[in-house]
């Protein structure tokens, strides 16, 4: 589609071999880290780059130079951002992938010169460290979209933020809504998201989407649409041919299409959701008690009653937690799911799948289809032949790739 595109922040997306970095993978340029979780400072290690473990990267290797300085992870990234705003050349298309760290745990306190507060409005707490790294995120934010209005780029920019699950404790919290991260709950999978920049059409701004549902998956054939290129990446599974996930939502949230794209989304590998005119329906086939949250994040375990047995934890690729935690009480299962009518009931209280049998097999039939992992996280014999393992003293101590191309068996 012609864009010159960025990656920065955190990655987290499976960088098995090193054709599988960023810089390998249609980005002119990366700056940030592999894992999914580092401490804020100096790539998660030492300020001396040559000492101990880091997980920082620039490009097509570790980005040695940039640990002494790094201070603050966000606002290192918030720089980088600056730097490709103000270099870049407005009459190209530009796509910034900006992963900020901020505010995913470890919760650390930026650099005291650094801070602000404290903040009386902000009830849970006016000056604690969540507090600080809010800030931090904010002032990240407010560089990036003033470099881009800066470098006459902001009038043409789409600007989407949002998050990849719902929170978890002990600040973060999905008030009012039930569970948190690695849920299936509506709180564990229902994010916050909004939309600005100078693209978005007027009547939008300031608005809510109301009942609309988008998928995460979504935003990849959105932004294919508006880009004016065509996002198919059929695979071909079991003889099966298999369409990307997502779907155009554009017409949808603009107003030009009042119907959902897709009747059906599968949310998790145990819980789908049907967006239908007459009512949204959620079909939760494993799911633990969980708890509910107060304004404050304080937390309160549910009571619904567990049951007596329960099938095993499905297969997930990447899953960190298992769907139900302990103790082991399991409130909805494949043979006792649990169905909620989210628009009426969107805290999660009236399963109501006995007086609706119907709604129930056709969601199961509709989850079942989707739960073949077409994409593993396993490569296959055939392309791993293509790879030898990565001569690991070469990365000096930095996390990376585990296997290179076997004309490149030797990094230097």
């Amino acid at each position: 589609a012609g864009y010159v595109s960025h990656f920065i922040g955190k990655g987290h997306l499976g960088y098995a071999t090193t054709d599988h970095l960023p810089i390998r993978r249609g980005f002119a340029s990366h700056f940030g880290f592999l894992a999914g979780s580092e401490t804020y400072a100096h790539g998660g290690g030492d300020a001396n780059a040559s000492a101990g473990a880091h997980d920082l990267w620039r490009d097509a290797g570790p980005a040695r130079s940039d640990v002494p300085r790094m201070t603050y992870s966000t606002d290192a990234y918030a720089a980088r951002f600056v730097e490709i705003a103000s270099s870049h050349d407005p009459s190209s298309r530009l796509f910034v992938y900006f992963s900020v760290q901020n505010v995913h745990a470890p919760y650390q306190d930026p650099p005291e010169d650094d801070r602000g507060g404290p903040w009386p409005d902000f009830k849970l707490c006016p000056n604690c460290t969540y507090a600080q790294m809010l800030w931090r995120l904010d002032a990240a934010v407010a560089n990036a979209t003033d470099a881009l209005r800066r470098h006459c780029l902001w009038d043409e920019t789409l600007l989407l933020f949002t998050a990849d699950n719902g929170g978890i404790g002990p600040y973060a919290n999905s008030h009012p809504l039930r569970g948190h991260k690695h849920d299936p709950w509506e709180g564990g999978t229902r994010a916050t998201a909004f939309l600005a920049g100078g693209f978005l059409p007027d009547a939008l701004r300031g608005q809510s989407t109301g009942a609309k549902l988008v998928h995460v998956a979504d935003w990849y054939p959105t932004f294919c649409a508006l880009a004016g290129t065509d996002p198919t990446d059929d695979a071909v599974f079991d003889g099966i041919i298999r369409p990307i996930d997502g779907v155009d939502v554009w017409p949808m949230l603009t107003g030009a299409n009042a119907s959902q794209p897709r009747p059906i989304t599968p949310i998790t590998e145990v819980s789908v959701m049907e967006a239908a005119p007459a009512g949204w329906w959620k079909l939760v086939t494993l799911a633990g008690q969980s708890q509910r949250y107060a304004e404050d994040a304080a937390a309160v375990d549910a009571t619904d009653p567990c049951l007596s047995a329960r099938q095993p934890d499905p297969p997930q690729p990447g899953r960190t937690d298992p769907v139900v935690t302990a103790p082991d009480c399991a409130v909805c299962n494949a043979t006792r799911p649990c169905l909620y009518d989210v628009l009426n009931d969107p805290t999660e209280t009236a399963n109501v799948a006995s007086a609706n049998p119907a709604v129930v097999a056709r969601l199961a039939a509709a989850l079942a289809n989707a739960s073949t992992y077409y994409v593993s996280g396993d490569l296959s014999a055939d392309v791993m032949a293509r790879y030898a393992p990565a001569d690991n003293a070469s990365w000096d101590g930095y996390l990376a790739p585990c296997y290179v191309p076997r004309a490149t068996a030797t990094i230097v």
